[in-house]
């Protein structure tokens, strides 16, 4: 589903070739050295693209015969969808089901109108080189962007300057005021309960792990703030420890300094981050959950773990809000006045093996 920047080209010019040439849906393609000759590239590429294109819906392949267009409604006619995620989420050291889960959300909202759903990936830094300006070339009617930082107020206008729908997905606070709705899951409550049961638990000495690149460091500070200083927990300073972040690329090494500090406790970012406090907990002989406790505030895979881990029911949050963010797509392409707002979506703790009382 998720190929690389040479073959996301190839998906767009593949796209522009069944538009330039009319083909009709049931048409045949050309054959893979075909295509390769006429757009330039290697065979191997052009097999990428056309796979990407039949994950997408748009040409059925039948093996042994030939690729064909989808006989759907006239490809013109279509309502075009773009998701649009980091590089890092879909293939990169994160890889997770989310990104799946993102689709089949936004599928379920789509899948009853006239409409194609496609997927384009950016690197950090360059999202209009790596996927604005595919979309704008797509014509694509709205987009569905799983944003970070490194995406610009100007790349954001361009895309609305060239009459594209955009909803984002997580919220960055420096894309405010552009009359935009931001979607995400609300990972704030999540912490914010994990905390007080593990305060209600005994536990004194808890540390929170996260990334220097969130859009939440302002969110989390306060809410650990609030109740570090009712708990007597210490300062945000002493609870909170960045990991540092770059584009997908983790630095570890302060994992390693925490447990100096002897904490009863830790709350993870994600199911990447307890994996390798396991590994950790397990070299300094602490045991899970006697000698430490251990929880996350998103894990995909909780039970892959030596113990089931304490988390928020991410699988079926991140399809709502995936679904919520088509909904407010579809509204805006009907011409609904669609204001800016945030909305969170819950997220549910599901309590496991991996949290206990405080060994102090």
């Amino acid at each position: 589903m998720f190929t690389s920047v040479k073959a996301n080209k190839v998906q767009n010019d593949l796209i522009k070739l069944i538009r330039n040439y009319r083909l009709n849906s049931g048409a045949k393609l050309p054959s893979e050295r075909e295509l390769a000759e006429k757009l330039g590239v290697c065979h191997l590429t052009v097999r990428k693209g056309l796979k990407a294109l039949v994950n997408e819906g748009i040409i059925v392949k039948q093996p042994r015969v030939g690729n064909y267009i989808k006989e759907v409604a006239p490809f013109h006619a279509l309502t075009q969808i773009t998701i649009v995620v980091p590089h890092w989420l879909a293939e990169g050291l994160l890889h997770q089901p989310n990104v799946s889960l993102i689709l089949s959300g936004v599928n379920s909202v789509f899948k009853s109108h006239d409409s194609l759903v496609n997927t384009i990936t950016f690197r950090q830094g360059f999202f209009w080189e790596d996927a604005g300006q595919l979309i704008v070339d797509r014509h694509s009617d709205g987009v569905i962007l799983h944003v970070d930082s490194s995406v610009s107020r100007q790349d954001i206008q361009r895309l609305m300057n060239a009459g594209v729908k955009v909803v984002l997905l997580t919220h960055e606070p420096h894309l405010a005021g552009m009359g935009l709705v931001q979607v995400d899951i609300d990972r704030g409550m999540v912490m914010a309960e994990i905390l007080d049961k593990l305060v209600g638990l005994g536990h004194r000495r808890i540390i929170v792990l996260d990334y220097t690149e969130t859009p939440y460091i302002a969110e989390n500070i306060q809410i650990i703030d609030a109740i570090a200083k009712s708990a007597g927990i210490g300062s945000v300073n002493e609870v909170l420890v960045y990991i540092p972040t770059h584009d997908g690329k983790f630095d570890l090494s302060v994992l390693s300094g925490i447990f100096d500090r002897g904490p009863t406790a830790i709350i993870a970012p994600d199911e990447y981050i307890v994996s390798e406090l396991f590994r950790l907990c397990d070299s300094h002989g602490l045991k899970v959950p006697v000698d430490i406790s251990l929880a996350s505030i998103v894990d995909m895979t909780p039970h892959i773990h030596p113990v089931p881990v304490t988390a928020s029911n991410s699988l079926e949050s991140i399809k709502d809000f995936a679904k919520s963010a088509a909904e407010y797509l579809l509204h805006s392409l009907k011409g609904d006045d669609v204001k800016e707002r945030a909305v969170k979506i819950r997220c549910e703790v599901q309590w496991r093996k991996s949290v206990g009382p405080a060994n102090q």
